[in-house]
């Protein structure tokens, strides 16, 4: 994991772990901590943590700005001209491949009949591993869950192996059966 964020920061924005004084991966696994904690800013909690860094300077535009000093390349016309680059690169690539994914798609119909096949693997695999713990939603309206009623607004956390594993939902949940997700 390290190595692949590590190696998309150098060809993204050119860090170097060995010259930067920032450890991308150590902010990358706060950022993660903190989306599956419970928003406490209590000292000591991953979500004060991540609050604090974030009002600490360092983010990537300050390292940048930080760089200007020493490396004589980085201008601000570099800097903008990265950014304009990236921002306008993003959409460009997404939007063109997923055109030519529909368009291929569309063209080996048999294909498609193959990739619903692994879809359904993929989820069957997802389901078992329950790979996050939880996910955190907020409430549109007040709820009833058994007597007690969670007011609109409140953060609730959804308890995904509850979901996944219940034999309520599915039957025999614990065995590996991508044909559950087969589309009728």
């Amino acid at each position: 994991m390290q190595m692949a964020l590590e190696f998309g920061a150098k060809q993204l924005i050119s860090y170097d772990s060995q010259q930067s004084s920032e450890n991308i991966t150590d902010f990358y696994f706060s950022l993660l901590r903190t989306l599956m904690s419970f928003p406490l800013n209590i000292p000591g909690t991953a979500y004060h943590k991540c609050m604090k860094e974030e009002r600490s300077p360092g983010d990537f535009l300050d390292t940048v700005i930080r760089d200007m000093k020493v490396e004589d390349f980085k201008t601000v016309e570099f800097v903008v001209q990265m950014l304009f680059g990236l921002l306008l690169a993003m959409p460009d690539t997404i939007s063109i491949m997923t055109t030519l994914t529909l368009k291929l798609l569309d063209d080996y119909p048999h294909v498609l009949e193959q990739l619903i096949v692994k879809s359904n693997v993929v989820n069957e695999v997802l389901r078992l591993g329950n790979f996050a713990p939880g996910m955190f939603r907020r409430t549109l309206r007040d709820v009833q869950v058994n007597g007690y009623t969670i007011p609109s607004g409140w953060p609730i956390l959804i308890a995904t192996p509850a979901l996944h594993l219940n034999s309520e939902i599915f039957n025999d949940p614990l065995a590996f059966n991508p044909q559950r997700f087969k589309l009728s």
